[in-house]
């Protein structure tokens, strides 16, 4: 086997390996959760507001955009009260 053949199947073993880690991962997260009465979503579209759709799940609401903005804006309202928590 020459180098690049070794080197493709090492990173197809590395995202292999990656993968089955992320899936421990996330059920260790569920496991967790649950003790604690959560339930995680394994819906959540990927979509960038993956976040705010795993919040309106657990709040009972469903527009994960509306969200997001009422607490931007929220966010922007109280700059003076949150900038304290600004990291560089």
């Amino acid at each position: 086997m020459d180098d690049f053949a070794i080197s493709i199947s090492d990173s197809i073993a590395s995202e292999a390996e990656d993968r089955l880690r992320r899936q421990d991962d996330f059920e260790r997260l569920k496991v967790h959760a649950a003790e604690y009465g959560y339930y995680v979503p394994t819906n959540v579209p990927y979509d960038g507001d993956c976040f705010f759709h795993a919040v309106c799940y657990h709040l009972g609401r469903s527009d994960a955009k509306l969200l997001r903005s009422q607490l931007s804006s929220f966010l922007e309202t109280k700059v003076a009260t949150f900038s304290k928590f600004k990291i560089n």
